[in-house]
């Protein structure tokens, strides 16, 4: 299963932001992860992915969050 985040670096933006102490942690551990391991993530935590794949996506719409 391979499971395709559009904008990574937005995601992990919001959870290095807005995120609790766990969910930081978990974006830093993210930013460190190979291909392998970061999809072990994406399928562990979905909820995260989805949660802060939409506020990433917000926050670009908005030009709150650039590349």
């Amino acid at each position: 299963m391979t499971t395709e985040i559009e904008d990574l670096d937005g995601m992990l933006a919001m959870m290095e932001r807005y995120g609790g102490s766990f969910v930081r942690y978990l974006a830093c551990a993210w930013r460190c992860a190979d291909p392998v391991n970061s999809e072990k993530l994406a399928a562990t935590f979905p909820e995260y992915v989805e949660n802060y794949s939409v506020m990433a996506k917000g926050a670009r719409e908005r030009g709150e969050l650039v590349s």
